[in-house]
């Protein structure tokens, strides 16, 4: 609600106050409002109530309710004179009431689900804003609330107590109003199917804006891990060709310095409607891929099987490892040996690692799977992706490693065994699962390793999409080859390979890191190759691992001073710059080449400086210009620019503008000088971009 749209006869409901924090904030805004509205005017004792009576909480809990009393009379004593506050015939208001005894108070002692409240609420017609943050927590629903929710066939995504706070507050919005209330991000995103509660509320009332903060869920509550979303909605029905403002603002540098988040324009999407209730997984993508990046995982999606459905294709066996069960022990349990969290490692398991574990109560439907798997070839897949040995934040890759006898695993793994004649099938999904491939594709579309955990579930390992290739194709061999050559490799490093194996390998531990690091980036390609990546698909890829999910581990660490930075966070170079224009030059081109353009690309970067340039001319030839030299009065400009591209109207969320210029037929773009803003996957989705936009200024002659 920006201060200029805001007017002093407007109406504020907080539903769940607690201690009034956001009826101060409105009730502070309000005054600024009538002042506006009164300039050289002095707002009266007898205006200050009646503006502390439009703000209106509501709270089950008396203690809180006195706290948010006490603060809105400090509030109004902010605003009142000192020889008002020294006359004899000045009171404050009785604020708090109870419905059924009392009329005409701000501050309600109820339910916000016992229909009592309905007639303190009801005079005025409705509430102009809804704001506040509801209750957390799943299975924390009051009966009265389950009940009303019920009764109106609304969905509660696993009786989380905000969802029906956002239904019933939606029944006291104005036809004209907004609701703009907290909610939890896991629950309300990430289960956004089209029963869910998301699902249907968007279906049911017009959605304006999401802003989805869980990417500071270590850092906007002290001393607490939640992941915040705040949504903004009015009473009418949407269209059909409605459109959602869905933004995840990250940790970067500017979150460092100002200690507040920042919304950037990268951070920002446009959410179809008709999109979301197809493809609801679109709320967990949007948080870090790009339009490309969509394309791509559709496309997987669409020609490719998931793992699940391969696995009962080949008649093998999968399932998670195994949870302790204290409840209910199960006598007679044998001892099991086993490979824990801690001593696993990618591709071979060492033999010492594999130890009885100490614990013997299970739950008997893991235990069952787990047991079955003993003796035969085990694949088994990590479900926390680790980081490389001499880089603490990335890139991070999902883990696998094969064995030829299973053994018992915990269920922070999935296990998936088969016959002896499907050994190098196995091998293959180890090569497949260690590769860059299923990490970016998980990385985009797990809620749960970008939403809560940094890891992801046994359900997101089955989606993955899976192929076994025809055992004569030559990448297939030459996986399930490398893959041999890294186990020998391994257990050369371990010191356990005494035969002539290991000769082919480096003695040297650095040497033989290097050639495992090489060995990894030939399976990569074997497993592009595997799903017909293109050569552009294959760049999304690179640039997530390299650029993408480093970002996001270093910003979700909570040791913030004197990290270290990633390549997402350094400063871009002419290198980069130079990437970035050609790939965006070769993805502009074919779609102009059929009217006769062509583009010249053309960059400005210089070191320390916040911004940098890119430039993009139509004309007949292509080509790329060497780096524009430094020009101190370019500098300085970018230097202004900056200063002013960053804005707040609140103090507690910043706004960082994107600057696009068209210059008779150049383009140029002005984006922060940090090596994520100039990844050839920025280049994709920036041309694409320009193309839509210089197609619709040539079809309404405006170019």
């Amino acid at each position: 609600l920006p201060a200029e749209a805001l007017r002093s006869d407007l109406r504020f409901l907080d539903p769940a106050c607690g201690s009034g924090a956001f009826l101060v904030r409105a009730f502070h805004r309000l005054v600024a409002a009538w002042r506006r509205e009164n300039p050289r005017t002095q707002p009266s004792p007898q205006m200050l109530k009646a503006l502390l009576h439009q703000v209106v909480g509501v709270d089950i809990d008396n203690t809180a309710l006195h706290l948010a009393a006490f603060s809105l009379y400090l509030a109004m004593l902010e605003h009142l004179p000192k020889d008002v506050l020294k006359g004899e015939a000045f009171q404050f208001p009785t604020l708090i009431g109870e419905p059924g005894k009392d009329q005409g108070r701000s501050l309600w002692r109820a339910d916000f689900f016992d229909e009592r409240i309905d007639r303190c609420l009801g005079d005025g017609d409705g509430f102009d804003r809804v704001i506040g943050n509801p209750p957390w927590g799943e299975k924390t629903s009051s009966k009265l609330a389950i009940a009303w929710c019920a009764n109106r066939e609304l969905p509660v995504e696993r009786s989380h107590a905000a969802h029906p706070f956002w239904w019933r507050a939606m029944t006291f919005c104005r036809p004209d109003g907004e609701t703009a209330m907290l909610a939890p991000a896991y629950a309300t995103l990430n289960a956004a199917g089209t029963n869910s509660f998301l699902g249907e509320f968007v279906r049911r009332y017009r959605v304006r804006a999401v802003v989805d903060f869980t990417n500071f869920r270590r850092s906007l509550n002290e001393g607490v891990e939640s992941e915040i979303a705040a949504l903004f909605a009015s009473p009418d029905a949407p269209g059909s060709a409605h459109r959602i403002v869905f933004a995840s603002p990250k940790k970067d540098r500017d979150y460092l310095v100002l200690g507040a988040p920042v919304i950037g324009s990268a951070d920002i999407k446009y959410l179809g409607l008709s999109e979301l209730l197809g493809e609801p997984e679109l709320w967990t993508m949007a948080r870090w891929a790009t339009g490309p990046d969509i394309r791509l995982i559709r496309r997987l999606r669409r020609e490719y099987r998931s793992l699940a459905d391969v696995v009962r294709e080949r008649h093998w066996h999968m399932g998670h490892g195994l949870r302790i069960n204290n409840a209910y022990p199960v006598p007679d349990l044998p001892r099991l040996e086993g490979i824990t969290t801690s001593s696993f490692r990618s591709w071979s398991i060492d033999p010492d690692t594999i130890k009885p574990f100490e614990h013997d109560k299970w739950q008997p439907g893991c235990l069952a799977h787990v047991a079955e798997g003993l003796g035969r070839p085990l694949a088994l897949l990590h479900h926390s992706p680790a980081r490389d040995e001499d880089n603490s934040f990335g890139p991070r890759r999902l883990r696998a490693a094969w064995l030829a006898r299973g053994v018992a695993y915990r269920n922070s793994f999935t296990g998936v065994f088969a016959d002896e004649n499907d050994a190098d099938a196995l091998k293959w999904l180890v090569a497949y699962y260690n590769s860059a491939l299923p990490a970016y594709f998980l990385f985009m579309t797990s809620p749960r390793w970008t939403g809560r955990s940094g890891s992801v579930l046994d359900k997101d390992v089955a989606e993955l999409p899976f192929v076994v290739p025809n055992d004569v194709t030559s990448f297939y061999r030459k996986a399930v080859s490398l893959f041999d050559e890294i186990s020998i490799a391994l257990a050369t490093l371990d010191g356990r390979d005494e035969s002539e194996h290991h000769l082919r390998y480096p003695r040297d531990t650095a040497k033989l890191r290097q050639w495992l690091s090489e060995t990894r980036a030939a399976i990569d390609e074997a497993v592009f190759a595997s799903f017909g990546l293109s050569e552009p698909e294959r760049q999304l890829v690179n640039d997530a691992m390299r650029f993408t999910i480093p970002f996001f581990h270093w910003g979700d660490a909570e040791a913030r001073a004197g990290k270290q930075d990633v390549l997402a966070t350094e400063e871009a170079d002419a290198q980069a710059l130079s990437g970035y224009a050609r790939r965006f030059v070769s993805t502009a081109e074919p779609v102009l080449a059929a009217s006769g353009k062509a583009l010249t690309a053309s960059f400005w970067i210089e070191h320390a400086e916040p911004l940098a340039v890119a430039g993009f001319t139509l004309g007949a030839r292509s080509g790329l210009r060497p780096p524009a030299r430094s020009h101190i009065p370019v500098s300085e400009t970018l230097h202004r620019l900056d200063q002013e591209l960053l804005h707040t109207k609140s103090g507690s969320v910043f706004f960082r503008r994107q600057v696009e210029l068209y210059l008779g037929d150049t383009y140029y773009l002005i984006r922060p000088n940090e090596g994520r803003f100039w990844t050839e996957t920025c280049a994709m989705e920036d041309a694409s971009e320009a193309i839509a936009a210089w197609i619709t200024a040539d079809r309404d002659g405006r170019r």
